[in-house]
């Protein structure tokens, strides 16, 4: 868990490298730097129970992390913040969290590791859509909808937060399912973009969900 405190990180101050950021980031059992991957022990622990927690799906129990912008994606902390999209260390390795809400309550976590290696924690039966929470009335000229959680942040972003964004679950594999268990959020709004890949599987969902 991280405590919450940032620092500069020793071994990009070490090359020159510019971190104002203060990208460096405490977490109980170690420092892990956001900017230059630095992963940096402390007195010797490892990281074990989260592992046992990604693997545990049913009773959400979470897996906490910091929010800090995602460089290589050139996803912003304010953007991140706003998703609640978060990062931590597990044995070693970045992670990241996406947290799924049903109102207020926080029900399910996605976990993407290395080599986009997924976990579900919590209830998956019957999912909103990530970030569907942030527009919790509904309603109003356009809902943007894309495949995954960094094309809707990454989307938001780009639009400065004009419209409401939000992504499917689980791609584009179950898209009918879950604009289906979402129809009364989705068809409350005047105008719904399907913003999904451009590939075969894309195409092929944006077409089923259109029709």
């Amino acid at each position: 868990m991280t405590t919450g405190i940032k620092k500069q990180c020793p071994k990009c101050a070490a090359v020159g490298n510019d971190n104002k950021c203060n990208n460096f980031v405490e977490y109980d059992d170690h420092w892990y730097c956001f900017a230059c991957k630095h992963y940096e022990k402390k007195g010797g622990h490892t990281v074990t129970e989260r592992t046992e927690e990604i693997k545990n799906a049913g009773v959400l129990k979470p897996t906490k992390g910091t929010i800090v912008g995602l460089e290589h994606r050139n996803i912003d902390q304010k953007t991140c913040r706003l998703y609640g999209y978060e990062s931590a260390i597990i044995n070693g390795k970045e992670v990241e969290i996406a947290n799924y809400y049903n109102g207020t309550d926080l029900v399910a976590q996605h976990l993407r590791g290395p080599d986009k290696q997924f976990f579900w924690k919590g209830d998956t039966k019957k999912l909103e859509l990530f970030g569907q929470h942030l527009w919790r009335t509904g309603g109003g000229k356009r809902v943007i909808i894309t495949e995954g959680e960094i094309d809707c942040m990454t989307v938001n972003q780009l639009l400065g937060g004009t419209w409401a964004v939000v992504s499917l679950p689980n791609g584009a594999s179950s898209a009918v399912k879950s604009i289906k268990e979402n129809l009364d959020f989705v068809c409350s709004y005047q105008e719904v973009v399907l913003c999904f890949d451009n590939d075969t599987p894309g195409r092929d969902a944006a077409k089923a969900v259109a029709d």
